[in-house]
């Protein structure tokens, strides 16, 4: 869910992903108003995220507080986020790779809910397909991400939010002003 609210908040301002070997990532760099932007997306598999993260964050010198990871939950109901400045993994494996490659869980994140249909197998699921239905929520969904990235990013979100609130930002600050 995280790679798929990248490629949207991309394909909104025009990024483009290259493959960035030497990070085991694909990278897409560019602006958002005049803030300089960088998305990763790991090459790796989930569980050793952090690898790459911690790579980037090197060759690019980037800290930590400029960090903001997208994410997939299972905790949380389909399309409904997560957003915090600090906290736990919370069993999530990718972020346990970050934690453990950067050395701190002060770094702010934010969860995507895709929800849990309570039968099989965990990897199965999240690995799997999801249904029609689901997949007709998705343009309101990135769309709300897009959102929530674009004002993050300008330094308008800096508090724990759920995705009740992001309709009430939304509705306060047009973004681009």
């Amino acid at each position: 869910m995280g790679v798929l609210a990248l490629k949207a908040f991309a394909k909104k301002y025009g990024f483009t992903f290259q493959r960035a070997s030497h990070l085991q990532s694909e990278i897409a760099i560019g602006k958002v108003n005049s803030q300089k932007v960088l998305l990763l997306i790991p090459a790796v598999y989930m569980n050793h995220s952090g690898i790459s993260v911690r790579q980037c964050m090197d060759y690019y010198q980037i800290p930590v507080a400029d960090i903001l990871v997208v994410c997939d939950d299972i905790a949380l109901p389909l399309g409904s986020f997560r957003f915090r400045m600090q906290g736990t993994a919370g069993g999530h494996n990718g972020l346990k790779s970050i934690e453990s490659h950067i050395g701190t869980k002060d770094y702010a994140r934010v969860r995507i809910g895709i929800g849990d249909r309570e039968h099989g197998e965990l990897a199965d699921y999240v690995l799997g397909h999801f249904t029609k239905d689901e997949v007709e929520n998705f343009p309101t969904l990135f769309d709300k991400a897009v959102n929530f990235l674009t004002l993050w990013i300008q330094g308008e979100i800096t508090y724990a939010f759920t995705s009740r609130t992001t309709e009430k930002i939304k509705n306060e600050k047009k973004l681009g002003e």
